[in-house]
């Protein structure tokens, strides 16, 4: 199974999933499950963590210095089983690649609340996303295990 979470730069949400679901399923002995993460705009291509994600990672023993932020392609996303976004904009910006909506989900889909995950960039509140993204990733752990 390959899953790609989806934000704008590629810089707080999304790699502060990745890392966090590699070590959940790492802990949890699920094997068989890539993980990556992409943003749909090129705008931050090239750079680390944003500093609120990684001093969240870092604090919670999780090292990040390896992650360098990418635009998805829609190649990536023929190749993927599940896009996982953080909000409404991320899925236009996948279903506007022309990408199959049933593969296509918001993170908080995977919660009995479904809702988006603010952009840490703007609400400087990267608590606040770690929490509703773990939440997000509890439920979605709970999809992967049922799949396989």
């Amino acid at each position: 199974m390959k899953i790609i979470f989806v934000c704008h730069g590629n810089i707080c949400r999304s790699p502060m999933a990745e890392y966090l679901f590699n070590n959940m399923l790492e802990k949890a002995g699920v094997r068989g499950v890539e993980v990556l993460s992409r943003g749909t705009s090129g705008e931050e291509e090239g750079n680390p963590c944003h500093y609120g994600t990684k001093q969240i990672l870092n604090s919670l023993g999780i090292d990040c210095s390896a992650h360098v932020a990418k635009k998805i392609t829609k190649a990536e996303c023929d190749d993927a089983d599940l896009i996982v976004c953080m909000d409404m904009y991320n899925v236009w910006n996948i279903k506007d690649l022309g990408v199959e909506a049933g593969k296509i989900k918001r993170i908080l889909e995977f919660t009995s609340h479904p809702r988006d995950v603010d952009d840490p960039w703007y609400t400087h509140d990267f608590k606040k996303s770690y929490r509703e993204i773990v939440d997000g990733l509890n439920g979605l752990m709970k999809f992967v295990k049922e799949k396989r």
